[in-house]
C-alpha cells in the first residue's frame, strides 16, 4: 500500500517550505514549487487543500503567499494523509470488498484492523519536523558533493 502522488507532494513541498524557506512569513507558490520540484499548478491545488485543513496559511494577491500555519512539531504526517487522502484513508477492508463489515467480516479484516492501527499510531508520531530534518540533510550532502566536485576540478 502507497499514498497518493499528491500526498508525496505535500510531504515534500511542506518540508522544502519548512527547511529552506523559513524565516519567511510568505513564500510563492512558484518558488516552494521550484524548491520542491513539485510541478507549479499542481502544487497550488495541493497547498489549497492544506490551507483548508489548517495546515498551511495561504494569502492571495499582492504580497500574498503560503507559509506554515503552526510549528512543524506539531503538525503530524497523519494529519498531512488525512488532509489528502481523506479520512478513511486506508479503507475498511483491505480488499475493498463491500459486503466485509464488523458483523460479517470477511478473513483479512482483523489482521487489516491491526495493520490500519500500527499503521495509523506511526504516522502521528513522525512530524513535518522530522521531514524538515530529513530534507536538510539531504541539503548538506549535496553541499559536500559540490564542494568535493569543484576541489577535484581544481586540482
Amino acid at each position: 500500500m502507497s499514498f497518493s502522488h499528491s500526498t508525496g507532494y505535500a510531504i515534500r513541498a511542506l518540508a522544502c517550505l519548512g527547511a529552506g524557506l523559513e524565516g519567511r512569513q510568505l513564500c510563492f507558490i512558484k518558488e516552494v514549487a521550484e524548491y520542491s520540484g513539485v510541478p507549479g499548478p499542481y502544487l497550488a491545488r495541493v497547498m489549497s487543500r492544506l490551507a483548508r485543513h489548517g495546515i498551511v496559511t495561504a494569502k492571495r494577491g499582492y504580497r500574498g503567499g503560503i507559509a506554515l500555519a503552526r510549528d512543524p512539531n506539531t503538525i503530524s504526517a497523519m494529519e498531512i494523509v488525512e488532509a489528502m487522502e481523506g479520512k478513511e484513508w486506508a479503507g475498511k477492508c483491505m480488499f475493498n470488498i463491500a459486503e466485509c463489515t464488523e458483523k460479517c467480516p470477511c478473513p483479512t479484516q482483523p489482521f487489516w484492523n491491526d495493520i490500519r492501527h500500527k499503521m495509523e499510531m506511526e504516522l502521528r508520531s513522525i512530524t513535518l519536523a522530522d521531514f524538515i530534518a530529513c530534507v536538510r540533510r539531504h541539503q548538506r550532502l549535496e553541499a559536500k558533493a559540490r564542494v568535493a566536485d569543484r576541489t577535484r576540478r581544481a586540482a
